[in-house]
């Protein structure tokens, strides 16, 4: 006998969401489209693809944070499995640690930094092994990050500090750490430090050129620090 894919993914419905008349979910295959598999268990919604299935796992959870309080994972995994069914604490403490937080930690559905790994907790979860390979089935992350868009979910965009231009960080992090579109401003700046001591560097002079070149590597110095600075208040 050929092994069948998990029902969850038979039926694009990575929470294994049941079907409730009430609830007109986009993306809903309509009966006379789905295979025999499909139709044997009319318990569970059916979505045309797991964008949809993934659509709707996130917005119930939505739900259940607005609408009940469920605003940890342990609340949320009690409604979700109730423990006639499921082994709860088992659920509760694989979905806690996929988040990274506590099961009681309180946390907010709406923001992608908690819905995204729990919805592909939950998802992995009621999947769990795929029979036809003998390990965890994984869902796709492109759809799970689509699923969550189209809920109004969105990952936010990374954010890059910042480090401040001065004569004193120019010559250390025009090129490594301002970029490229910055030169423009930066050079002017470091012809000006330079000028500053090419005299004393081209004077002949030994005693002068020792202060050119020491009074040069003092501006380094003071700039890689400002730099480490700038860094490790970012860290």
């Amino acid at each position: 006998m050929t092994a069948k894919a998990p029902r969850s993914v038979r039926n694009n419905n990575p929470g294994n969401i049941d079907h409730v008349p009430a609830n007109k979910w986009l993306g809903i295959l309509p009966m006379d489209q789905r295979n025999a598999d499909q139709l044997a268990e009319p318990r569970f919604e059916v979505f045309e693809s797991p964008v949809y299935g993934f659509r709707a796992l996130e917005l119930l959870l939505q739900t259940y944070h607005d609408r009940y309080g469920a605003d940890t994972i342990r609340k949320i995994i009690n409604r979700w499995a109730p423990s006639n069914e499921n082994n709860t604490d088992a659920y509760v403490r694989a979905v806690a640690k996929a988040v990274g937080v506590r099961a009681d930690d309180p946390i907010d559905t709406h923001q992608y930094v908690y819905a995204r790994p729990l919805v592909e907790a939950v998802a992995n979860h009621e999947t769990g092994i795929d029979p036809r390979t003998g390990k965890a089935y994984r869902w796709d992350p492109a759809q799970i990050d689509e699923g969550l868009r189209r809920a109004g979910v969105i990952q936010p965009a990374a954010q890059v500090a910042k480090i401040p231009v001065t004569k004193e960080t120019v010559g250390a992090t025009s090129v490594g750490a301002l970029g490229l579109a910055q030169l423009g401003d930066v050079m002017p700046k470091v012809a000006d430090a330079m000028s500053q001591q090419d005299a004393n560097i081209s004077s002949g002079s030994w005693i002068r050129i020792a202060f050119g070149v020491a009074t040069i590597a003092v501006a380094v110095f003071i700039a890689w620090s400002q730099v480490r600075k700038h860094q490790a208040g970012l860290e």
